[in-house]
């Protein structure tokens, strides 16, 4: 899920195929997160990749992916808020707006639970400022 992250966030002319071949040899299991992006779990990366390539398929994948980013976030919130922005990109990127907007709040819910849980020593007052702007 690391190197299709990596293609993604490159965005080369040829890394969204290159993130969807490596798509097909990830596991569905949309409860899994990952310990180097927490928050970050195939739900969300098939639907990127989706996204991408602007699949027919990806606005019900973007959905699904949310639905699993929240599910996840609920129970560790960990870095929940930068895979619900990753999330409204994706989104954002085919047109759906609904879910973008459903995942921009979500982001900011959660960014501001990880300044509060933080504090100030970790710059929780940066961040709860930026996500009123």
């Amino acid at each position: 899920m690391l190197r299709i992250d990596a293609l993604l966030g490159r965005g080369g002319q040829l890394d969204g195929s290159a993130a969807a071949m490596l798509a097909q040899t990830i596991s569905d299991d949309n409860l899994v997160q990952s310990t180097l992006g927490w928050s970050y779990c195939p739900a969300l990366a098939l639907a990127r990749v989706s996204a991408r390539l602007r699949d027919p398929a990806s606005e019900r994948l973007l959905m699904r992916a949310l639905n699993f980013v929240e599910e996840n976030a609920h129970r560790t919130p960990l870095d929940a808020d930068r895979a619900f922005s990753s999330l409204a990109a994706a989104a954002a990127e085919v047109g759906a707006e609904r879910i973008c907007q459903r995942a921009r709040a979500r982001r900011d819910y959660f960014r501001t639970l990880r300044a509060a849980a933080a504090g100030t020593a970790w710059g929780g007052e940066r961040l709860s400022r930026a996500s009123t702007i």
